[in-house]
């Protein structure tokens, strides 16, 4: 006998888009920390601008569909305000369309990846990032 899986209600259906959310920011929080990072992780928009401004961290991996705020809003927040301007900033995301690559650039991303990533693409977008970083200092 075979049954048809219940059809998806927003409620039900937001539910396991927060679950997959969340698994995924822990997946990639595990990625990072493998690589020797310290991660700190913001649940949305408004969060991650509020710890950036606190932790000062060295890079942010930022996604652009993001609760209370898109990651694009997220990004430009931050690049005017003079205490985060140069915090860079890699797009983790999604969206995979050509003008989404290029408003993410012209917002002075460092780099834009999308998913499914690859731990090597990802790792290669950091290490451009530290060593044009260093080669700055």
């Amino acid at each position: 006998m075979i049954r048809r899986p219940p059809r998806s209600t927003p409620s039900n259906s937001s539910a396991a888009s927060d679950v997959y959310k969340r698994q995924t920011l822990l997946i990639l929080q595990g990625i990072m920390e493998t690589m020797g990072y310290n991660v700190s992780l913001a649940s949305h928009g408004l969060k991650g601008i509020e710890m950036a401004n606190q932790l000062l961290p060295d890079l942010i991996l930022l996604d652009i569909m993001l609760p209370t705020m898109s990651g694009w809003e997220v990004c430009r927040r931050l690049k005017r305000d003079p205490k985060t301007r140069k915090i860079p900033i890699i797009f983790l995301t999604a969206l995979d369309q050509t003008e989404d690559r290029v408003l993410g650039i012209s917002l002075s991303a460092h780099s834009y990846i999308t998913k499914p990533f690859h731990r090597e693409e990802l790792k290669k977008a950091i290490d451009e990032v530290f060593s044009r970083e260093k080669s700055r200092e």
